[in-house]
């Protein structure tokens, strides 16, 4: 109900719908229930009723929430354009470790064909069975060790970006291999806390290691930045033994690209109140979802090949597939099979690599290596880097507040969010 109505600007009507939809004693219906009440607090904290929303996330055991500094975001980015080169020199200086921000960072050229491949009515959604419940995680890996002419656009954006990435941190010049998948997703969807981990931390991907790994940095391109939530980035790495304490906001904005150290706790908060221009113009699907486009890079990891008849090396989906060769481009068009007769899905051609000037102008220096003029002066300098002009992240003075301080510290030892000596269960913490 929060996303629809975000959509068609009647944020506030959906209250109305959550507090019936929580009140239902039908025993069959308590996954429902348990839906209604998330998204009902979820809307109170964004509104700033806090007291109503703890009443909500007491009775269903939570200890700790988001903060109000962060689902209650500041929709406002007037202080951003008002900040003097000085001022977002000083405030890059206290995140620049953990997530740096770059303005205007990729090509027109290249962005349109990102915002034209993860629109979306794209069929690199729909044949990913994207939309579906049991979807599950899929992405598509590049090598970067031994460089090549490119292939399709893909090779060409995650060059681009890997030069971002290794000027926001130096040791991604050691990647070897960059991982990627996408996103598009309705102004009030958010994405939960999580690390960046090889096949999202499964066992199989460790080889009987116990060690979860994590790439040397993440990268977010927004494609459609016109919608949606802030990225939220943490100073909580998987050693952490204590809750976040300090966190980072990056607003959507159409060609940002935020770069975080890969062992960083990050999410995405949903988009507060109704989707920006709702009412009285209300947009299109192709503007109202926050479409992203994620790199990860990393000094290694494994290409997960297709298995099983009529299986190509690429398809059905999963994770860190290899890209599909060129030949898989060319026979989307055609409806043409490969590899033992399996059908070839249309999304390849979406990215192939465009013949016209423009996109061949964006593709310049995407494979210059000699990065020794581009400092982080000159990144700040507007208009003169290829990766437009770095801008500061949203501190977030607290990323948990407690749900109810009276009694978390009246627990001896105390469970205050500030005093907690241990990571509480996962299960404790409300994010959305």
């Amino acid at each position: 109900p929060l996303h629809y109505a975000a959509a068609v600007g009647c944020v506030k009507s959906a209250e109305a719908l959550l507090r019936a939809a929580a009140a239902s004693n039908d025993a069959g219906d308590a996954v429902a229930v348990a839906a209604a009440d998330a998204e009902l607090a979820l809307l109170l904290c964004q509104e700033g009723r806090d007291d109503d929303a703890k009443t909500i996330l007491a009775r269903r055991g939570f200890r700790y929430r988001l903060s109000r500094e962060v689902l209650r975001y500041d929709r406002d980015d007037d202080d951003e354009d008002e900040r003097d080169d000085d001022e977002v020199a000083e405030a890059i200086a206290t995140h620049s470790k953990h997530v740096r921000v770059f303005d205007d960072a990729v090509p027109e050229a290249m962005l349109g064909v990102l915002r034209d491949a993860f629109r979306p009515s794209s069929s690199f959604w729909r044949e990913h069975a994207y939309a579906r419940s049991d979807c599950g995680f899929f992405s598509y890996v590049h090598e970067l060790a031994t460089p090549t002419p490119p292939q399709n656009v893909m090779d060409v954006v995650v060059r681009h970006a890997w030069r971002i990435a290794r000027l926001a941190f130096p040791a991604c010049a050691t990647a070897t291999r960059a991982e990627w998948w996408a996103h598009a997703r309705p102004h009030a969807c958010g994405h939960q806390m999580h690390f960046d981990s090889d096949d999202e931390g499964s066992r199989a991907s460790r080889g009987g290691d116990d060690k979860i790994r994590h790439p040397i940095c993440s990268l977010v391109i927004f494609v459609n930045g016109c919608s949606g939530g802030p990225t939220l980035v943490t100073d909580q790495t998987p050693s952490s033994r204590r809750l976040a304490r300090r966190g980072w906001l990056a607003r959507p904005k159409t060609g940002r690209v935020v770069v975080f150290d890969g062992t960083r706790l990050h999410g995405v908060v949903p988009g507060r109140g109704d989707v920006p221009g709702v009412p009285g113009d209300v947009p299109g699907p192709e503007g109202s979802h926050r479409a992203t486009l994620m790199i990860a890079f990393w000094d290694k990891v494994k290409i997960r090949r297709a298995k099983g008849p009529g299986s190509s090396s690429f398809w059905p989906k999963g994770s860190a597939r290899p890209f599909p060769p060129a030949e898989a481009l060319t026979a989307a068009l055609g409806g043409e099979t490969i590899d033992g007769g399996i059908p070839v899905p249309a999304w390849p051609s979406l990215f192939m690599l465009p013949s016209g000037p423009e996109f061949a102008a964006s593709c310049a220096g995407a494979d210059d290596d000699d990065d020794a003029d581009d400092d982080d002066d000159n990144v700040r300098k507007a208009g003169v880097s290829f990766a437009g002009r770095e801008t500061a992240a949203t501190p977030v003075s607290r990323v948990w507040d407690d749900v109810d301080a009276a009694a978390n510290g009246a627990c001896m030892p105390s469970l205050l969010v500030d005093k907690i000596q241990s990571l509480p269960p996962i299960d404790a913490c409300f994010m959305f």
